[in-house]
């Protein structure tokens, strides 16, 4: 009896160093797809932001890039991984319309996230940006995040 307990001990514990490695790998992965994507929004400077949701929809986080905050003008103290944040950087006359446009895309998988509003610069100045995102979702159709992306267009408006 006892070597029988000995084998299926060592039998778990050679399952368990098997799944240690196969959850390195996929931790490994997942940083490399991580850095892949950082890459990505520093080289085409696109900023990207990220909300999340738990298993009933409701958000429970949101994630600004590091290339967002460097066009903006902001530090990562300054502009906090808060949605307030982003909420307070947004012109108070296009805030309203850009909220419901966010909103919409998170309840009805066919609406669309595409919307122009003017974000407060760190300068002090309003920018035009032009906002584009869609909401993955899970087979139940549950938000599971949101990825969003702004580009600045002021030069683009100005030079027209």
């Amino acid at each position: 009896m006892a070597k029988k307990n000995n084998a299926v001990v060592l039998e778990l514990e050679q399952q368990n160093a098997s799944l240690k490695e196969e959850l390195e790998k996929y931790k490994q992965e997942a940083d490399r797809n991580y850095r892949m994507l950082e890459s990505i929004n520093n080289s085409t400077h696109l900023s990207v932001w990220i909300s999340y949701f738990d298993e009933e929809g409701n958000p429970t986080g949101i994630h600004f890039s590091d290339e967002m905050r460097r066009v903006l003008g902001y530090s990562q103290n300054e502009l906090e991984d808060k949605e307030e944040s982003l909420i307070s950087i947004i012109h108070p006359e296009d805030a309203d319309r850009v909220l419901e446009a966010y909103q919409n895309a998170i309840a009805d998988k066919d609406a669309i996230y595409d919307v122009d509003y003017r974000l407060l610069m760190k300068s002090g100045e309003y920018r035009m940006c032009h906002a584009a995102g869609e909401c993955v979702r899970r087979a139940d159709g549950t938000p599971e995040f949101f990825i969003g992306t702004f580009t600045d267009i002021q030069e683009q408006l100005d030079t027209k």
